[in-house]
């Protein structure tokens, strides 16, 4: 078992070590600037984005101890105004905004212990008010916000060295705590709620941390839907005070931590295959960090330490190329501080400690600086739609495409929710349909050439409607599918199917005694009679009967154009 540990561990710091020396050297891509402090120092903070676009910092650890005051950070004016204090000091809790706009506080630790009470800011009124408490005193869990707009707490300490597997469902209608199923691990980290990613259909993502007597690798998948976990793959590397980040691909990017020393591999979680696979290294390693996902522009991990020191570096994952470049270093090395994406693709750092005994009041800003994007470039791909010969009365229910793009751009990251027929019909986009969400159903070969494709569905009743809307009834149809990539450049490629209308058994334009002859000889058969003529098959049932003859006979004597 050690040898085999020893092993996964050295392929990875090979896996690793290959990406960063085939990363492209890039310079810092932008800067880090000094904006007003905050009235209190602190430590062990949490910071909440509010719906107005202000940032609320509540709680953490002081000069004096456990802090209940709490600031508020306007990016227009830059200024910090105190608001309503928190009813109990904490720190190391949760916050987790509702979607009303109010936040939710919980657990923590102050002078009087491990707390379990929890509490709700109201940003219209600036004050707080109790609520139910958590069924189990922790700190440090993991929390999130379900889609169904209740929060999810979990694990985290229940005294030192004592982590949890406990979860709990805080319900905000009622105010009310209410146990769910638990994790199959207990697991403790320096801020499991950085180590926690809700997935594109709703579960919830806990990887590492420790379990009471090791680090772990492992990883498991809340399901609101049946209110338990399951374990999924594992990480190739145990670690915990790492981060985890929900990538626009819809994949996980955990990054560094910490297992036998402080670590710089980082991982890609896919959630349709349950596996884990390593991408770039970081230029340091670093555990307590922060990592903020940036529009369009990577994911920024900034400060936390390594093995000798407290850092002040940042750098930025490209999730196109799997390479990270530097993001310069800010003014103060720091950990046990926030990280909040604001307007504009800024992130701002609050707080944390040096390590030593001072703790920060300082705030920062990092601002991309990347040049303004060239004019999107338009890829032309190759595609293929199916079926190729349409009836515009069918009862099927789907036209799918095949998005092929030329070599050196990847199908997997083709934004699906840019995709149009003709810059008019957009593709099916319903998560409970396992080819929007699961890629191993959406990128396929499907003219076995060894390139993946993107497949993508439309709903057929729409595509008929718009080709009758231009006046075509029979005949050739150009059909072009476009869209965009996650990196802003645009694709398009066109295919021709062939129209027909009802009756038109030989698609020669005109419904006549040649087609009556054809569907009698076919009449009454099925897909797998040798007498089957798919042509006659009107209503794409699988079988020739009435319903066909009828529609024949509606249209007989017609000509289309």
């Amino acid at each position: 078992m050690e040898k085999k540990a020893l092993s996964i561990i050295l392929v990875g710091l090979v896996a690793s070590s290959i990406m960063s020396i085939f990363a492209p050297e890039v310079k810092a891509h932008g800067s880090w600037a000094l904006t007003n402090a905050m009235n209190v120092a602190r430590e062990a903070h949490t910071a909440t984005l509010l719906n107005n676009g202000r940032i609320l910092v509540s709680g953490g650890v002081g000069s004096a101890g456990h802090l209940s005051s709490v600031e508020m950070y306007d990016p227009s004016t830059e200024d910090w105004d105190s608001t309503g204090s928190m009813i109990y000091a904490r720190d190391n809790h949760v916050a987790v905004l509702l979607t009303d706009g109010r936040v939710l506080v919980a657990g923590g630790v102050n002078s009087d212990g491990i707390l379990s009470s929890a509490e709700v800011y109201n940003p219209s009124q600036g004050t707080w008010t109790i609520t139910g408490s958590l069924t189990v005193r922790r700190y440090s869990p993991g929390a999130i916000l379900l889609t169904s707009g209740k929060a999810l707490v979990f694990g985290g300490w229940g005294g030192p060295g004592k982590p949890l597997s406990s979860a709990e469902i805080y319900n905000p209608d009622t105010g009310t705590w209410s146990p769910t199923g638990s994790m199959n691990y207990p697991r403790g980290s320096y801020w499991l709620s950085s180590e926690v990613v809700i997935l594109p259909d709703g579960r919830v993502l806990v990887e590492g941390g420790y379990n009471g007597s090791s680090i772990v690798s492992s990883a498991e998948i809340y399901s609101p839907n049946t209110g338990t976990w399951s374990l999924t793959g594992s990480m190739n590397s145990a670690r915990t005070m790492h981060t985890a980040t929900l990538l626009n691909n819809g994949k996980v990017l955990v990054v560094g931590g910490y297992a036998a020393g402080t670590l710089v591999s980082c991982e890609i979680f896919d959630p349709s295959t349950g596996t884990w696979s390593y991408t770039g290294a970081m230029s340091t390693p670093r555990k307590a960090h922060t990592a903020t996902l940036l529009v369009k522009a990577g994911v920024l991990v900034a400060g936390g330490t390594s093995d000798q020191e407290i850092l002040a570096s940042a750098e930025v994952y490209d999730e196109l190329t799997g390479f990270w470049s530097s993001a310069g270093s800010m003014f103060y090395m720091r950990y046990l501080h926030t990280a909040t994406l604001m307007q504009g693709n800024r992130v701002l750092v609050a707080g944390g400690f040096d390590g030593g005994s001072y703790i920060y009041s300082s705030v920062e800003i990092y601002t991309t600086s990347q040049p303004p994007p060239p004019p999107p470039t338009v890829v032309q791909a190759n595609v293929d739609m199916n079926p190729n010969t349409l009836n515009l009365h069918s009862k099927g229910k789907w036209i799918t495409g095949y998005v092929q793009l030329p070599e050196g751009y990847n199908p997997e990251y083709i934004d699906a929710s840019t995709i149009l027929i003709n810059c008019t019909i957009q593709s099916v986009l319903d998560p409970q349909y396992e080819f929007v969400t699961n890629s191993s159903e959406y990128l396929v070969d499907h003219n076995n050439d060894g390139i993946l494709e993107r497949m993508v569905k439309f709903n057929r009743t729409q595509v008929a409607e718009y080709i009758l809307s231009q006046g075509i009834m029979c005949g050739n149809v150009t059909l072009t599918i476009s869209g965009s990539l996650v990196d802003e450049a645009q694709f398009e490629g066109s295919d021709i199917i062939r129209v027909r209308m009802p009756g038109d058994v030989n698609s020669d334009g005109k419904v006549d005694a040649s087609d009556m002859f054809d569907l009698g000889k076919s009449y009454g058969s099925t897909s797998d009679n040798p007498k089957w003529n798919p042509n006659c098959d009107f209503s794409e049932d699988n079988k020739i009967e009435a319903s066909d003859l009828l529609d024949l006979s509606r249209n007989y004597g017609k000509t289309y154009s």
